[in-house]
């Protein structure tokens, strides 16, 4: 009997292949709105409001090299309720895997 060749590309792979990457772009495109959303939580638990942040490399920072892989650090700008803008570095710091609430650390540029 002879067997029937499987095609190197199939329907079936082209599926899979269409749904991880439409699964990698949403996981892409949803990351950042989340991560807005937790800052600003964070901010307005301290009467803060924020203004922007962006996520910054491994090696930058005032805890350059020493994060491990469930610490995230931002460069934020905050408003205060009197208006004055504050800017500075804050550390979000994950229970193990990711469970559980962050707690967060912050290091102002201003020494007030």
């Amino acid at each position: 009997m002879r067997r029937e060749a499987i095609p190197i590309v199939s329907w079936q792979g082209l599926i899979f292949l269409a749904g991880f990457a439409a699964f990698v772009i949403l996981i892409y495109t949803v990351s950042p709105i989340l991560t807005r959303r937790r800052l600003s939580r964070w901010a307005e638990s301290r009467g803060f409001r924020l203004v922007s942040f962006s996520t910054v490399p491994l090696y930058e920072g005032p805890r350059a090299w020493r994060r491990n892989i469930y610490q995230f650090d931002y460069r934020v700008a905050v408003e205060t309720q009197s208006g004055v803008r504050r800017e500075g570095w804050l550390l979000e710091d994950w229970p193990f895997l990711n469970l559980g609430h962050p707690t967060y650390e912050v290091q102002w540029d201003d020494v007030s």
